[in-house]
């Protein structure tokens, strides 16, 4: 099976490599994930994940420093880039498309729109119901969850907080353990740079410690 996996800006790079390895090597799949290349957090998972990435968003945007100006330049040509990604689709004729986070609801609500009317089978991940910086729905957020054939929720609770109409599409998978590799490169990283150094070890604490004894 032919699947494309989509995050646009790398949000959850930590989900992307390990879900597009075992997808690869488990399963047997044809998978691509599409996203886009940030030093700061891609370049590890890029080195050690078979993940078959293509870097199709942002190949500019991400080098500018300063992130208001980032942001901004980034909402104006995301547009286009979906433009270019409709045309990998069409291109590719993957079986299933994945969006493993939705950037700009309202962008992503044309595109899902448009595979939707074109027969594409289109999967969505909801991390979090709400996201954690808002207080409610996004604008197309809800239509996506109307358009989308299956919603992936990591979380019983994230399941529960759809309405009950969604009930037919909604499958948990539970987010499980997808920090091996992670994990083992610090330790080895922390080993290493700990070799022949000593450490005077200390804890800056303020506030107030209250004991009480029962």
């Amino acid at each position: 099976m032919r699947i494309f996996i989509i995050d646009p800006n790398n949000d959850v790079a930590q989900l992307n490599y390990p879900l597009s390895e075992s997808l690869i090597e488990k399963k047997k799949h044809d998978i691509t994930l599409i996203t886009s290349f940030n030093l700061f957090h891609s370049q590890f998972y890029h080195g050690n994940y078979n993940a078959n990435p293509l870097y199709l968003f942002f190949l500019f945007e991400n080098k500018i420093s300063n992130k208001s100006i980032r942001s901004f330049i980034k909402s104006l040509t995301y547009p286009f880039y979906n433009i270019v990604l409709l045309l990998k689709i069409f291109l590719r004729r993957p079986h299933v498309i994945h969006y493993n986070w939705l950037l700009l609801p309202p962008v992503d609500f044309i595109m899902i729109k448009l595979l939707r009317l074109f027969g594409k089978n289109v999967i969505v991940t909801q991390h979090n119901f709400i996201p954690h910086s808002k207080n409610k729905l996004r604008l197309g957020e809800y239509g996506i969850f109307t358009l989308a054939d299956k919603i992936l929720c990591l979380s019983e609770y994230v399941m529960s907080l759809f309405d009950k109409k969604f009930l037919p599409k909604l499958v948990h998978i539970p987010h499980g353990n997808c920090y091996g590799k992670e994990v083992n490169s610090f330790i080895k990283n922390r080993n290493d740079s700990n070799l022949n150094q000593n450490y005077d070890f200390q804890i800056l604490f303020i506030g107030i410690i209250i004991l009480i004894f029962s």
